[in-house]
């Protein structure tokens, strides 16, 4: 279907295991969820670029995961995120949306 997910690994002394998979809250054929990861600290923000909500068809979002607080957070008002690219800093998210 390609809905998409994302999964998270740990290492140690050399062997990843995986601990975790990753898939949006609202997931749906397509929507390509995985499409672009980043990750801080504790916090992944997963992109779905082709994902379907108010903001219009394939407008994409971003999907905020939180280890600490074990919550998932939804970000696509207005279609302006369109999960393609998502470089994430240190208290900072960064978004990329195509102009209509």
């Amino acid at each position: 279907t390609d809905a998409g997910s994302a999964y998270v690994y740990t290492r140690s002394g050399g062997v990843w295991t995986e601990q975790d998979r990753l898939a949006a809250s609202d997931a749906a054929a397509v929507d390509r969820f995985g499409y672009s990861v980043a990750l801080s600290g504790d916090t992944a923000v997963v992109g779905a670029m082709l994902d379907d909500h108010a903001g219009g068809t394939d407008a994409g979002s971003a999907y905020i995961f939180d280890q600490q607080c074990c919550c998932a957070g939804d970000m696509n008002a207005d279609g302006t995120v369109d999960g393609s690219d998502i470089p994430l800093f240190v208290n900072k998210l960064l978004t990329g949306g195509a102009c209509p």
